[in-house]
């Protein structure tokens, strides 16, 4: 009786100095999450133009559409734009319909050639003459006007330590408010990156005074989030 006694205290004991340990091993925490973002001017741009043609003739219709695209082209190239830089994105050629409501038919329009490509515009001051020769060489249309910056990874190392010393301030005033002082952190975690998207669709119109007077390029904002532990 005296051995199960003894036996069953003992493992009380290591329960309790197991429990003991596990709490001593698992410190109290607070866990916040930070944000930092860092503004910077672009220095080159990315865009994609297209060229939308029409014909009953289908050969006059691929025609038309090269002879506008390749006169741009070579335009472009005189002003300082790379061959290289410049790339098709899609070319669709098909039959094109009208419908007619009233007969419940469908009228062929002709043969639709659309030629889309991606110029890569290095020097961000070329922008506004690239897209006024644009307009002058009879390019239909522009899309995805993408601003960026040479050295995104830089700026964006930035944009990080700001999100860390940003989580650090928030624990440091949780911790000021429950009476306690944080300590290291135990646990900081990447949340994401965030990154300027393309500018919105816009269609070119000859009537345009000045093409390059309709985007600015403005700041982009490059921004971070981390998530930190802090033990206490």
């Amino acid at each position: 009786m005296k051995r199960i006694l003894v036996t069953a205290i003992m493992a009380i004991f290591m329960m309790s100095s197991f429990t003991f340990a596990q709490e001593a091993a698992s410190p109290r925490t607070i866990g916040v999450t930070g944000e930092g973002e860092v503004s910077v001017v672009p220095n080159q741009a990315v865009i994609t133009f297209s060229v939308d043609t029409v014909n009953m003739d289908a050969r006059k219709a691929v025609d038309e559409n090269n002879a506008i695209v390749n006169k741009f082209k070579a335009d472009i190239i005189k002003l300082g734009v790379k061959e290289s830089n410049i790339k098709t994105a899609s070319y669709n050629f098909f039959k094109d319909y009208d419908y007619d409501s009233q007969t419940n038919k469908q009228i062929f329009k002709g043969y639709r050639l659309v030629n889309a490509f991606e110029v890569k515009v290095e020097n961000i001051q070329m922008v506004g003459d690239v897209l006024n020769k644009a307009v002058e060489d009879g390019i239909t249309g522009m899309s995805n006007v993408a601003f960026s910056v040479l050295e995104k990874d830089k700026y964006y190392a930035e944009a990080l330590k700001k999100a860390v010393a940003n989580g650090k301030a928030k624990a440091d005033a949780i911790a000021q408010g429950m009476g306690v002082t944080v300590k290291e952190p135990l646990r900081v975690t990447e949340v994401s990156a965030s990154y300027p998207g393309p500018y919105p669709v816009v269609k070119l119109e000859s009537s345009m005074a000045d093409a390059g007077a309709a985007i600015s390029r403005g700041e982009l904002t490059i921004k971070a989030i981390v998530s930190l532990e802090y033990a206490y």
